[in-house]
């Protein structure tokens, strides 16, 4: 499970839909191999065929925390911001720190129309993990959406100082991390800086 987490983590998205797949097929009645393949199939971008297996999880625990950031995950990919503000509104209150959730709530809002809540929900992500630079991206997108450039600048501004204090040299190997610092980069105009990640990701 751990080596399809880092897969998935590394982008290697067929690889970690393979060994969850494996761990499925194995141990069918785990309810932690049933996760974790309904995992590799979200981040495989196939929400559809994962949801059914994340839902039939909490049949059996209802409160299970894994399965129902999951689910918030499922019905975002697939479309019903409803419910996947319900499952994170479930969720969230005991983990109220992970501000990959809170992204997820956001863009559920966004999808749903409401970009002023998007906002305040990414800020709330933020505010949960401030060295997050995906919640930073996504901040700073919101606030042009919304007609605010000069406050997603400064949000972008602020992701990529956080970054830079937080991390060292291992961010150089992160494709995950490259790829958001590309983008922020771009998007304040250091084109240089964020063609640099870029050829880094394409090296790797």
């Amino acid at each position: 499970t751990t080596l399809m987490r880092l897969c998935g983590d590394m982008g290697w998205d067929e690889r970690a839909l393979e060994i969850g797949r494996a761990i499925y097929e194995k141990n069918p009645d785990s309810l932690d191999a049933t996760l974790a393949f309904a995992r590799a199939l979200n981040n495989g971008g196939m929400a559809e065929a994962a949801l059914p297996l994340t839902t039939a999880a909490l049949h059996v625990d209802p409160t299970n925390p894994t399965a129902l950031k999951l689910l918030t995950w499922n019905h975002l990919m697939v479309g019903d911001y409803p419910s996947a503000l319900d499952a994170a509104h479930r969720y969230l209150p005991t983990f109220p720190r992970d501000s990959n959730t809170r992204w997820a709530v956001a863009l559920a809002h966004l999808g749903g129309g409401d970009v002023h809540t998007a906002i305040h929900t990414a800020r709330d992500a933020v505010a949960a993990d401030p060295d997050d630079i995906m919640v930073w991206n996504l901040l700073g997108y919101l606030h042009r959406l919304s007609g605010d450039e000069a406050a997603a600048r400064d949000a972008w501004l602020i992701g990529i100082e956080r970054t830079a204090s937080c991390v060292g040299t291992a961010t150089h190997h992160n494709p995950r991390v490259q790829s958001w610092l590309a983008n922020v980069k771009a998007c304040v105009g250091r084109t240089e800086r964020a063609r640099a990640h870029c050829a880094r990701l394409i090296k790797a």
